[in-house]
């Protein structure tokens, strides 16, 4: 008898092959059979009708070492379905240690890992003794691991009787089973090597078929550079390179991704083994002393320390910021950009942003870091927001590239629940990769102005933090009050039909207090609010709310048009619309657009969003008359022909994709598709594989 029984799922085998369904039987661990399996029986089964069945996947760029320890469940990516992580990343291993240095790579290490005990170790040794993990873990040694046991942080060239015990350290790691080797040059020790002495640690690799994995020296500014670099190094020793978390960071060189990518390939094309990984958000995470020019570190931690309460060395260090950005992150908006993501000695810190602590302090932003970072001896982490989205899928859908989490395996207990982590440590997987630009809510809430604002507040609130911030809201004033369906909706509720538009603004104007402030009181036209607040808080601040607005510019009244939009215009953190053709869409959006500065606002980077319907048939006729009858059952209403042709793309995936350009020719930055078919899943599968990847 088998021990699991996994049935009737769709079976994704892990070689490209496209899904099917089939059954898959475990025994003692291992899998003992993929078909049909109606023959078999088992301890346990499992009917996975509707889901998926896949091989477990890899994170292939991980910090897991300095948690796996603490916690050997490793629940936060468990739970995603990540099984395999390759561990060791950015320069950064845990050993070898070497003897009378253990102090010197904790203090090194502990940004990142706080909670970690350090010990004499090999790294045979270290692996010999590390834990059983619910993951599979694949080990690399850290070049600046080794340079900080063989020099410590001084910044010269090693001596030859040093190079030779650091190729003899990674020798060392890579017989006893190390992947390869990191390296993290953005960063003191490891920007002190130059590319000669990765090229001479490169040749040990080659010896043992290392791999060589690379934060590489600069992702910002001079990143083409930097990845040259990482190719000549891969191209002179003949060995694997994989570039880290590839991105182009800070905005002065956003917009870069197509011209880095075709950098990489034409690599590719004249033999270099080269692959990048990505975590696919806007935002990455360091030691917040890795912000600070390269020089604030140089002699170590202590060093670093005395340098930042020297107000001199603070000008000097303002002075290079201006100029050049911060290090590795280019140039940024501002320092709200800069989040504190953990903070052993100033917890009431943690999840604000640098901006906002100095404005609470009435400092300088740039002071108010330095202060924070002396005030928890070096180890302060942040999240700073330095990419551009358009970028982040641009180096996403390359096939070089693999998702990689660049994070740490936590728990929502015990040690690793401390802090506020950057996203990615829960949301990384491809899953989570795919659906970044998928956002999850209604689309049209129509009883918005019957809503109990609290209640709602809360609802979605909690959606957001379940999501991890993916919630919108469509705020619609709903039907007309013309029509007897709605007239009694509102009948019944008590709402007086001239009220709605007011209960619609006050219930926005509502929500983003409770999501945003601390305790709220406010004395409204329909509501009185004493000391409210909720918990828990959203992870937006707020969630966007869409206004909706349908107005039909060839048969409405001007003066009616033209209220609804201002409401868009001046209410909205993004317009949505339905049913109207795409030079409508496009009116519409420039109006919006115009009425919002007679407001102080920009609807420029705003979304504008259509609210559709698709129906996929290359028999277009029998398209439309399904969408047809689907709609006119949905909504108890007989639809005209011309009505359903405003509101549906329908016919082959040709003729679908383009009815959707027009609208994005028109400016659409988000459409938001119904299916009116009783054919759900059929009608699903086509829009995913036959219609999307022509948009993304």
């Amino acid at each position: 008898m088998d021990d699991l029984l996994i049935r009737r799922g769709q079976l994704i085998d892990g070689t490209g092959s496209p899904p099917r369904p089939d059954d898959l039987a475990i025994a003692d661990g291992r899998i003992v059979a993929i078909g049909d399996c109606s023959g078999r029986e088992a301890h346990r089964v499992i009917d996975a009708t509707g889901q998926v069945i896949t091989p477990g996947f890899i994170d292939i760029h991980t910090h897991s070492d300095f948690t796996l320890p603490l916690n050997q469940r490793a629940e936060s990516k468990i739970r995603q379905g990540v099984t395999t992580e390759v561990v060791g990343n950015c320069g950064y291993s845990t050993a070898p240690v070497l003897p009378g240095n253990v102090d010197l790579l904790r203090d090194y290490l502990a940004a990142g890992a706080p909670w970690l005990e350090f010990r004499e170790i090999s790294f045979g040794q270290y692996l010999d003794s590390f834990p059983a993990t619910s993951v599979n873990t694949v080990m690399q040694v850290g070049h600046a691991t080794l340079r900080l046991m063989v020099m410590g942080m001084d910044d010269r060239a090693p001596y030859p009787e040093e190079m030779d015990q650091m190729k003899h350290l990674l020798d060392e790691a890579l017989k006893a089973g190390a992947l390869g080797m990191s390296t993290g040059l953005f960063t003191a020790p490891g920007n002190y090597a130059t590319t000669e002495e990765l090229l001479e640690l490169a040749q040990v690799l080659r010896r043992h078929g290392g791999t060589y994995a690379s934060h590489i020296r600069d992702e910002a500014n001079h990143v083409f550079e930097a990845v040259d670099e990482a190719i000549a190094i891969g191209e002179s020793a003949g060995v694997r390179v994989q570039i880290a978390h590839l991105k182009l960071s800070g905005m002065d060189n956003w917009g870069k991704s197509k011209q880095l990518l075709d950098h990489i390939s034409a690599a590719k094309e004249r033999g270099v083994d080269v692959h990048c990984d990505q975590y696919p958000y806007t935002a990455g995470t360091n030691p917040l002393r890795n912000l600070l020019p390269l020089w604030v570190q140089g002699g170590g931690v202590e060093a670093m320390l005395a340098r930042l309460q020297d107000p001199q060395v603070l000008e000097r260090i303002r002075s290079d910021i201006e100029r050049d950005g911060l290090t590795n992150f280019g140039r940024i908006e501002s320092w709200n950009a800069v989040r504190i993501a953990i903070s052993p000695n100033h917890p009431d810190v943690v999840g604000r942003t640098v901006g906002e602590v100095a404005a609470e302090l009435s400092s300088d932003p740039l002071a108010a870091a330095c202060d924070i970072l002396v005030g928890d001896k070096g180890h302060t982490r942040i999240v700073v927001t330095s990419m551009s989205e358009s970028d982040v899928r641009e180096i996403l859908r390359s096939p070089m590239v693999m998702v990689g989490s660049d994070g740490n395996s936590l728990a929502t207990y015990g040690v690793t629940s401390e802090g506020k982590p950057h996203p990615r440590f829960y949301g990384m997987s491809g899953i989570a990769a795919r659906t970044k630009r998928v956002k999850i809510g209604v689309a049209c809430m129509a009883s918005f102005p019957s809503r109990e604002p609290i209640t709602l507040a809360y609802q979605w609130a909690s959606m957001d933090l379940l999501s991890n911030g993916r919630m919108i809201l469509g705020a619609c004033m709903g039907g007309s009050i013309g029509e007897p369906e709605h007239r009694a909706e509102y009948t019944n509720m008590g709402i007086k039909g001239s009220d709605r538009a007011l209960r619609m603004e006050e219930n926005i104007e509502i929500l983003r207090k409770l999501w945003t402030e601390e305790r709220v009181d406010y004395q409204g036209q329909f509501h009185t609010l004493k000391n409210a607040f909720i918990e828990p808080k959203p992870v937006q601040t707020p969630p966007p709310i869409w206004v909706i607005s349908n107005p039909r510019l060839a048969t409405g009244k001007p003066h009616i048009i033209e209220r609804s939009l201002r409401r868009v215009a001046k209410m909205g953190d993004g317009f949505m619309t339905t049913a109207n053709p795409a030079d409508q869409f496009g009116e519409l959006r420039r109006r919006v657009q115009e009425y919002a500065g007679d407001y102080g606002r920009s609807f420029e980077g705003l979304p504008c969003s259509l609210y559709y319907n698709i129906d996929i048939n290359e028999d277009r006729e029998a398209a439309f008359q399904e969408s047809k009858a689907y709609l006119d059952q949905y909504y108890s209403v007989n639809y005209k022909r011309a009505a359903v042709e405003n509101w549906v793309a329908f016919g082959s995936p040709d003729q679908c994709i383009r009815q959707l350009q027009t609208f994005v020719d028109a400016g659409a930055t988000d459409i938001l598709l119904r299916i009116p078919s009783w054919e759900q899943k059929a009608q699903f599968r086509r829009l995913v594989e036959e219609v999307l990847p022509f948009f993304l």
